[in-house]
């Protein structure tokens, strides 16, 4: 019982003093010292191979910080965070394969859903050359999230939308943006606003598009839909206001028109529409 004891005591006793190197004002080179003595103590303690895997990668000595996390994950298989540490450094050593896999890895054990793993496995694909594999990545991450939209959808939902870009899918890439634009809406992330932000500007390409057809009515109808996605931006009411007139729904276009003025005062476009009716 005593020993045990001991050994718990060593175990506790190592990882609050490698705590504190870690967030001493110790150079880099003295934190090594310090957590190298401990590992003489406890040579098989994962989370003190994992510190020094940090320094050295902050140090950007790849193929020490690599060996370092190997170590680590081999003393504690299930560690999520050192498959993942681990994995980073494998890509800038551009093992891109390993690195798949040990993101893979830090997704099975990790206790609190790795939700960025999906994006981070396509990532090293990216980087890696292989798109169609990156493409797949984001796909799985967003089939995992299922109906929840967290910011991390959002992220996967640009992803595919910038390779969708790049590979001329321009109706994949509407569908896509069309698909998650109201859960957009209602997040405040920067991802999210992105999504709404491209979506609004695929639908002012596509009314003026109509608008330059003689498709008035329907240029009205994308407007309508641009202000269920955002009710709050100054420019939508304006436009449907015009898009109205031009179709000649006058009594419509000018209670449109008064709404903007009176929702948007120091704005010159409801002034505009206004004086055009």
């Amino acid at each position: 019982m005593r020993l045990v004891f001991a050994i718990l005591f060593i175990l506790f006793a190592t990882l609050t003093f490698a705590q504190d190197v870690m967030e001493s004002d110790l150079t880099d080179q003295e934190k090594l010292v310090e957590l190298n003595k401990l590992l003489q103590m406890n040579p098989r303690n994962p989370d003190l191979h994992n510190n020094i895997g940090v320094i050295y990668a902050g140090q950007q000595n790849w193929p020490l910080a690599r060996d370092a996390f190997l170590v680590a994950v081999q003393c504690d298989p299930r560690n999520a965070d050192t498959h993942k540490n681990f994995a980073q450094v494998l890509v800038y050593l551009e093992q891109y394969d390993l690195a798949a896999a040990e993101f893979e890895a830090y997704r099975k054990f990790s206790t609190n859903g790795a939700l960025d793993a999906a994006r981070l496995i396509g990532d090293t694909w990216i980087e890696a050359g292989d798109p169609a594999l990156a493409r797949a990545s984001y796909r799985n991450g967003l089939e995992l999230f299922g109906e929840a939209f967290l910011p991390e959808t959002a992220h996967l939902v640009l992803l595919l939308v910038n390779l969708m870009e790049k590979n001329g899918q321009m109706s994949e890439r509407q569908i896509l943006l069309e698909k998650y634009v109201d859960s957009a809406s209602k997040l405040d992330d920067s991802a999210s606003k992105n999504i709404v932000i491209l979506t609004l500007r695929l639908i002012y390409e596509n009314a003026d598009l109509l608008s330059e057809s003689g498709l008035h009515a329907n240029a009205a109808e994308l407007y309508k839909r641009a202000l269920e996605i955002a009710p709050d931006n100054d420019e939508l009411l304006p436009k449907l206001s015009i898009s109205l007139l031009e179709s000649g729904e006058v009594i419509e276009a000018k209670v449109v028109a008064r709404l903007a003025v009176n929702e948007h005062p120091e704005k010159a476009g409801g002034w505009r529409a206004e004086g055009l009716i």
